[in-house]
């Protein structure tokens, strides 16, 4: 995995199909309607995406004006701390919450714990060194090779899936603790 930042996108058709997007009026009833019908954030939208700068520091549903800095401006630790708190103030807490709820379903549905993964990480990087102190090499010949390149293609799953994970998670962070707009207020 490379270091940060990171830029993660999911789809949660399912939850978006579950709950669809609600507004309440001032009676409390609840009317159905489409994500057209909101800018610049859409409530309980389906498509999620996370820019991550460290591993505590993340922007939910990043702005055009945040991804544009990638690989375009160097600015601080202090700056994007800023400009992710402004960014979050204007997010829609109905968006904040119904990402929250995304990852902590997407979460706790893996068939694996981020725990787990790093033990099968530790698993697969102390098989891969014993093949190596044996004389594995990736370019020798026999099932040595293959077994070789398929734990290390376990190994480099396995790095991604702990990364997704930690995404997530730091999703739920963010969320439980981040000032956004409190929807009905007015901007």
């Amino acid at each position: 995995m490379e270091d940060y930042p990171q830029l993660w996108r999911w789809t949660d058709d399912d939850n978006a199909a579950d709950h669809g997007l609600t507004l309440e009026d001032h009676t409390h009833k609840q009317y159905t309607t489409t994500a057209k019908d909101y800018t610049p954030s859409y409530v309980n939208h389906h498509n999620h995406e996370v820019l991550i700068l460290t591993p505590t520091l993340a922007a939910l549903g990043p702005s055009k004006v945040l991804t544009e800095y990638l690989g375009n401006k160097q600015i601080s630790l202090d700056e994007w701390e800023n400009q992710i708190m402004t960014h979050h103030i204007y997010l829609r807490s109905s968006y904040v919450n119904d990402m929250h709820d995304s990852a902590t379903v997407l979460l706790s549905s893996l068939p694996t714990t981020m725990d787990e993964d790093v033990i099968l990480l530790q698993i697969g990087k102390e098989n891969l060194e014993k093949l190596k102190q044996h004389g594995a090499t990736i370019a020798g010949s026999g099932g040595d090779t293959n077994y070789l390149l398929t734990i290390s293609d376990v190994i480099q799953a396995i790095e991604y899936r702990i990364a997704y994970k930690k995404a997530l998670a730091l999703v739920v962070n963010v969320a439980n603790s981040g000032i956004f707009h409190v929807d009905g207020d007015e901007l």
